[in-house]
């Protein structure tokens, strides 16, 4: 079959690679997978010309740490051509799109539309055009898929609460990553919402070893990674404390202009989790990763400055992995290490049936809610 993939497109670390494994899953069924980026004619001549010179130098095949005194030592630009080398390896059928209008032809060639997974229905431009689209308003009904979609907020608005309702219902088969996510969804319909796990763990720790690739900086031989989305420089200092008295060198990989340890891409950043022996986080995929390479680690709650709290999906994998003390208590000490072992077993078992709510939806079923639960 012939397969749209709908999902957010960003320079973030987790957003890449669920995209990538949600893609490397289809192609294992043999289905062919298209990545549908929505472009917007408003792009200004700025951004445009920035993604031409970031496109060069990748293509270029500098040496990266030529490149890095080249460009004075800028991260945030060897970041971004880490971002355009691994989008250019592993997605290499990509269609661009002005969301606005979608061309009937473009959609009588696909079997299926799929959305997910990432916060693709949290409307992050406040639009009601954006919801929209990753609720594949423009594709047929009963040909839509949503996988380990997220709202990422606890409540909806009363502003886009019709918009979502619209939304959902036009999606037939629906699944979302966290708990909070399948509330908010089976408040707005009848249609079955099932719990999936996100994307990235539905490929073995050997595939994600296959693509992990070392940093150009030098990396210690024992060391903790920190990596923190949030600016709470409290986190930060706490996370540097407990490393530094467990006898390992902290490696800061949060984005900074500055921060040279900061310019890598996902590869990197898989590689980096791979080899720590301890990672300090807000972010819901390192912690994933965390658990995928038996990685202690310590999660951190992230508030957005709007005062979103960003930390359902994290909490969904902390009680679905029996692991609530490795979320931070104001308490500067390390945690146990997990029970790996029954991580494991507990990933198997969502894997095995987040697969079956997908396969099913591609088939045209729908998984009745009572298989779809991760408990023994």
């Amino acid at each position: 079959m012939k397969i749209l993939l709908v999902t957010l497109w960003s320079n973030n670390f987790g957003n890449r690679l669920q995209n990538y494994a949600l893609q490397k899953v289809l192609q294992s069924q043999n289905h062919e997978v298209t990545n549908l980026l929505s472009t917007s004619k408003k792009d200004g001549i700025k951004t445009k010309v920035k993604n031409h010179i970031i496109a060069f130098y990748s293509k270029a095949s500098l040496n990266i740490r030529f490149l890095a005194r080249m460009i004075k030592n800028n991260s945030n630009i060897i970041r971004k051509i880490h971002f355009f080398d691994f989008n250019s390896k592993y997605f290499t059928v990509r269609q661009n799109i002005d969301s606005r209008n979608v061309s009937p032809d473009l959609i009588k060639r696909y079997n299926h539309a799929v959305t997910g997974s990432d916060q693709v229905w949290h409307n992050w431009s406040n639009s009601a055009q954006e919801l929209d689209y990753f609720y594949l308003r423009f594709f047929p009904a009963a040909r839509t898929i949503a996988y380990a979609a997220s709202y990422g907020f606890k409540e909806f608005s009363e502003k886009d609460r019709q918009s979502h309702q619209q939304g959902v219902n036009h999606i037939r088969y629906i699944s979302c990553r966290e708990e909070d996510s399948v509330r908010l969804a089976r408040q707005l319909t009848s249609n079955p919402v099932h719990l999936v796990c996100d994307p990235t763990f539905l490929l073995s720790t050997e595939e994600w070893t296959k693509i992990a690739e070392k940093p150009f900086f030098d990396v210690p031989e024992k060391f903790a990674l920190l990596y923190f989305l949030g600016d709470d420089k409290a986190y930060k200092q706490s996370a540097k404390q407990i490393a530094k008295s467990s006898g390992l060198e902290p490696i800061d990989i949060s984005t900074s202009k500055e921060n040279h340890c900061s310019a890598i891409g996902p590869a990197q950043f898989v590689w980096l989790i791979k080899h720590s022996s301890m990672v300090f986080t807000d972010s819901f995929h390192a912690i994933v990763f965390s658990c995928i390479f038996h990685r202690n680690f310590l999660a951190y709650r992230r508030v957005m400055p709007d005062g979103t709290d960003m930390f359902g999906r994290i909490e969904t994998l902390l009680n679905l992995f029996h692991l609530h003390n490795h979320e931070y208590q104001k308490e500067d000490c390390c945690p146990e290490l997990p029970d790996f072992d029954a991580v494991d077993r507990k990933i198997d078992r969502m894997k095995q049936k987040s697969l079956v709510f997908l396969m099913n939806a591609l088939q045209g079923r729908q998984t009745p809610l009572e298989e779809n639960t991760y408990e023994d």
